[in-house]
């Protein structure tokens, strides 16, 4: 069934999105939706953290793809850059644009939303719902006790490299889907494996937030992986100030990707390949141990990739024990 959006939108709203599954309470949320605005209370000594992305059909995700996967895979990504910060996710506000709004589509899209929104205890607290292009913005709100945000630019001379998971499943995944590769004509599948396994890799990213709470004071600069290691590295090296020195041999990659690249283009997708949703730590000598007790406690793989240095950029140790530079050809926006 059909409505006329200035008929309907707030019977959507108060239908599917003001819930108790989306729109539920809890410490530090005041008032949800139902105001001209929501009410947040933070505790004394905590720092809210903001984060918003917009997802795009077509850009960001697939055209056909079914709306509870849309939904979780837009709220997760702005969950994985909360655990960058290692923040405590607290709420988010939704902006939806829709062609039409058909009640079977909403109704799965908020199932979806619902599902992360209990996972990590961050309840809807308001947005807008208007008619356009397929389009979904979020907002993360979380909580840091002060001056314990990780940042970007708190990266020293020495700290060891560390990834969480895999890289390169989503690159990997959306070869298997049919879609082209920001890394060009030349990458593409190879030989006779099946990359579906990695589809959800690719649909429904994991935020390691438990894991990042776990790293608070741990770790001296963070950045989630989104647009490509190398390039989401140089971030941080630039904020920082440094450079980077990564061995080809350490990079991490599941074995289904392995089957389903040559061994140039898994270096690629590992490099470059983008929509992992891992976490990347710089972190002392000192607190390495601390940090991989952290990881086995969360049952979450984590490897050392390469160490900070003085000289900036970014160069790569091949596995035949070269020294290439890198650069971040990561996803560009524009």
């Amino acid at each position: 069934m059909v409505f006329a959006l200035a008929n309907s939108e707030f019977d959507i709203i108060k239908k599917f999105l003001a819930t108790p599954n989306l729109n539920f309470l809890r410490d530090g949320v005041e008032l949800g939706i139902g105001d001209d605005a929501a009410i947040i209370k933070p505790p004394p000594d905590q720092n809210l953290v903001f984060s918003l992305d917009v997802l795009a059909s077509g850009v960001h995700f697939p055209a056909d793809a079914k709306p509870d996967v849309i939904a979780r895979r837009a709220l997760g990504v702005n969950l994985s850059d909360l655990a960058a910060m290692a923040a405590d996710p607290l709420c988010f506000t939704l902006g939806l644009t829709i062609p039409e709004i058909k009640e079977d589509w909403i109704e799965q899209f908020t199932d979806g939303l619902s599902t992360l929104a209990r996972e990590f205890n961050c309840p809807l607290v308001g947005g807008d719902l208007s008619s356009g292009q397929l389009q979904i913005a979020i907002q993360v709100h979380g909580l840091v006790p002060d001056g314990m945000a990780t940042l970007r630019s708190g990266a020293q001379i020495g700290d060891s490299i560390l990834v969480t998971g895999t890289l390169g499943d989503a690159a990997v995944a959306l070869l298997g889907l049919g879609y082209e590769s920001h890394l060009g004509s030349d990458f593409k599948l190879h030989g006779l494996a099946d990359p579906q396994p990695l589809f959800e890799r690719y649909f429904f990213p994991s935020p390691r937030v438990e894991f990042a709470l776990g790293c608070r004071g741990l770790a001296n600069a963070a950045i989630d992986i989104s647009d490509g290691f190398v390039s989401d590295l140089s971030h941080v090296l630039r904020e920082s100030r440094l450079g980077a020195e990564i061995e080809e041999a350490a990079l991490p990659f599941s074995a289904t990707a392995e089957a389903c690249l040559s061994e140039s283009m898994l270096t690629q997708a590992c490099l470059n390949g983008g929509d992992d949703y891992e976490l990347c730590l710089m972190v002392s000598q000192d607190s390495k141990d601390e940090v991989f007790e952290v990881a086995k406690n969360c049952d979450l793989s984590l490897c050392e990739v390469g160490i900070i240095e003085e000289i900036e950029g970014v160069r790569l140790k091949t596995r035949d024990g070269k020294m290439v530079a890198v650069n971040g050809d990561g996803y560009k926006h524009f």
